[in-house]
C-alpha cells in the first residue's frame, strides 16, 4: 500500500521474488525460523518488490554463504544494468571490488577519494594491488609495532 502497488500485484510480485532467491518453499514458516542468510534475502526481495530506482544496502554479504552472496551481487549488476542506482555500504573492500562501477572512501566522515576501482588503484597504488591497499594508503593502518606488541603482551599473559 505504502508504494501503491494492487494486493494482486504484490502477491505476483511477492511469488516471483521468493522463487528468485530460493524461499519459495519456505512460505509458510515464521521468518524468526530462517537463517540469518534467508532473512538477508527477504529484506532484498521486500526492498525490491516496488522496483525502485535507488537501492540503499548497508552490508548485504554480511552472514551470507558464498552462494547466497553470489545471488546478491547478480541482482546488483543486473540491476545497475537497467539504469537504476545501487549503493552499498560495506567494510569488505574486496565486495566493493567485485560490485561497483564507483567508490567512495570516506574516513572520519569526509570522502579521501572518489572514482572507478581501477582509477583509485592507478592513483594510489602505482596501477597495482587491491582496492583494500587503495585504502589503506589512504586511510592508514594500525601500527605493525604496537600491534606485534599487544600479540606479545597476550602471549606473555597466557603463559603467566
Amino acid at each position: 500500500g505504502v508504494y501503491g502497488m494492487s494486493e494482486a500485484d504484490i502477491q505476483a510480485r511477492s511469488e516471483e521474488l521468493l522463487v528468485f532467491f530460493g524461499l519459495g518453499a519456505f512460505t509458510d514458516e515464521l521468518i524468526e525460523s530462517y537463517s540469518h542468510g534467508m532473512k538477508q534475502r527477504v529484506c532484498l526481495a521486500a526492498a525490491l518488490l516496488h522496483r525502485p530506482v535507488l537501492l540503499v544496502i548497508d552490508e548485504p554479504m554480511v552472514g551470507l554463504d558464498p552462494a547466497g552472496a553470489q545471488l546478491i551481487k547478480k541482482v546488483f549488476r543486473r540491476y545497475a544494468e537497467e539504469g537504476k542506482t545501487v549503493f552499498v555500504s560495506t567494510h569488505t573492500l574486496e565486495v566493493a571490488e567485485a560490485i561497483c562501477d564507483r567508490v567512495a572512501i570516506i574516513d572520519k566522515g569526509e570522502i579521501v577519494a572518489l572514482g572507478t576501482v581501477e582509477e583509485l588503484k592507478q592513483l594510489h597504488t602505482q596501477g597495482g594491488g587491491r582496492l583494500e591497499d587503495v585504502f589503506l594508503s589512504l586511510v592508514g593502518s594500525p601500527d605493525e609495532a604496537a600491534v606485534i606488541q599487544i600479540l606479545r603482551n597476550d602471549r606473555s599473559s597466557e603463559n603467566a
